[in-house]
């Protein structure tokens, strides 16, 4: 006999649900293309054979996933893809544990090894001509950056950035891009060490190298190396020890 717990209570949608779905579908299938405006409220209320207020809901849920910017007494429109707000609310949250204590900047230096470590190898893999032209040019920026901290650090972000584009892989890029204040705030703290900038730039050649080569495991190997880098002056600069 078939146990009661077999079927559960199944849950009935809301109307504007279905609507943010319809939707999601038209934007995503892109029959609705950045920068169109969605019909008025009152014509979508007429086609969905919905209230006005389901379809502000769904307005409302679309531009929480990202997907269209609602405009005072303009409309809705489609965006143009960009950083999630899931991912840049993540961000936000964790700039907040790290004002409240520093020594989370250790354990964000040990996501960034387990994320970027395997970026730099996906990047010698998929990188193409524009990419090894985006990374040179990143590089020497970053070079000619050093003597002045503050313009270093962006430089480095950006060498960073540069890679995870180098992958093609846009969840990676997403990711980059929502932790990218917190790995300034990382680059501040680590600089302070003497003759960290030179070594950081160093390591960044050899990453460079390895990519442009086309040497998966070597990129990843001098990834490694340089983020190991990266936590021993994090810990020297914070007066920690693992």
């Amino acid at each position: 006999m078939v146990s009661p717990a077999s079927f559960p209570v199944i849950q009935k949608r809301k109307l504007f649900e279905d609507v943010a779905q319809h939707l999601r579908q038209l934007i995503l299938s892109q029959r609705m293309k950045e920068g169109d405006r969605l019909p008025p409220e009152r014509e979508l209320s007429e086609r969905f054979r919905v209230g006005r207020p389901s379809v502000r809901e769904a307005l409302r849920t679309l531009s929480q996933m990202g997907l269209v910017e609602i405009r005072a007494g303009e409309g809705a429109f489609v965006r143009k893809p960009g950083l999630p707000p899931f991912l840049k609310s993540m961000g936000d949250s964790l700039s907040v544990l790290i004002r409240q204590d520093a020594s989370s900047l250790l354990e964000l230096c040990d996501a960034r090894r387990i994320l970027e470590v395997e970026t730099a190898a996906m990047a010698a893999e998929r990188a193409d001509a524009e990419d090894i032209a985006r990374l040179q040019a990143a590089l020497a920026a970053n070079e000619a950056a050093l003597g002045t901290p503050t313009r270093f650090r962006v430089t480095d972000v950006e060498f960073h950035r540069a890679i995870a584009q180098a992958t093609h892989n846009r969840i990676l890029l997403f990711i980059h891009d929502a932790l990218s204040d917190l790995m300034l705030k990382t680059r501040e703290m680590a600089l302070k060490v003497p003759g960290a900038a030179p070594d950081a730039f160093a390591s960044h050649r050899k990453i460079f190298l390895a990519i442009k080569a086309r040497e998966r495991d070597r990129a990843a190997r001098e990834m490694a190396i340089h983020l190991e880098h990266v936590r021993g002056r994090l810990e020297k600069a914070l007066g920690k020890r693992r």
